[in-house]
């Protein structure tokens, strides 16, 4: 997924083209990000307001939670896969190594 851009992520998951429309008229860049490049730009932004990030895999598909019956929650759940997880959390720890705002405890 991580080259699957905001835009390509919300025309899959239906999302209303009025909500893209309002993106694109406030906030155009994000829509051609892919989803690392839009989360970077997240926490900047919030570090230069001075807010900590705490980075957290609260859920591994992209919906609402938590019900018993989503199973997107944690092992032995359909959609929550150990080896994945472990490798985005690899990834992201190493990607944003650098950044101050970025909670390091935990």
């Amino acid at each position: 997924y991580a080259n699957n851009t905001i835009r390509d992520t919300f025309y899959s998951l239906d999302i209303p083209e009025v909500v893209v429309s309002a993106i694109e008229k406030h906030n155009p860049l994000i829509l051609n990000m892919t989803h690392v490049q839009a989360y970077e730009a997240a926490i900047d932004a919030l570090g230069e307001k001075g807010v900590m990030v705490l980075i957290d895999n609260h859920v591994s598909k992209p919906k609402w939670c938590c019900d018993n019956k989503d199973q997107n929650g944690f092992f032995g759940d359909r959609h929550f896969h150990p080896r994945e997880w472990l490798q985005g959390l690899a990834f992201i720890a190493k990607h944003f190594k650098g950044k101050s705002n970025i909670n390091k405890s935990g």
